[in-house]
């Protein structure tokens, strides 16, 4: 008996072009640079937006552990926001990624 595993379709896919790492989003086609010219930091960056797309709430534990790491003070900390703390602000930044640029407007 032969267990093959289950293989998902990325949603990004990498290409380059100019000596430049592009990824393009495979359900709308859009195409963007990852802004490096390094294969092994093109393809790292391009495992986190495939990782993102497939478990956003482990991306919020890994920002979370990041965070502590370099501010041990960050998880007790609360925000400008009156009754949030900032896992919640966290949160509302990774399912909306327009949201950081409003506020940074503000």
């Amino acid at each position: 008996m032969t267990t093959k595993g289950i293989v998902m379709k990325q949603r990004f896919i990498l290409f380059r072009r100019a000596g430049v790492y592009y990824y393009e989003d495979t359900t709308t086609g859009q195409q963007l640079s990852l802004r490096t010219k390094d294969e092994a930091e093109a393809h790292t960056l391009l495992h986190s937006k495939n990782e993102a797309h497939r478990q956003p709430v482990l991306n919020l534990r890994i920002a979370r552990t990041y965070l502590t790491a370099t501010d041990p003070e960050v998880a007790r900390r609360t925000s400008d926001y009156e009754g949030v703390n900032v896992e919640s602000v966290m949160l509302l930044y990774i399912c909306s990624p327009y949201m950081l640029l409003e506020t940074a407007r503000a």
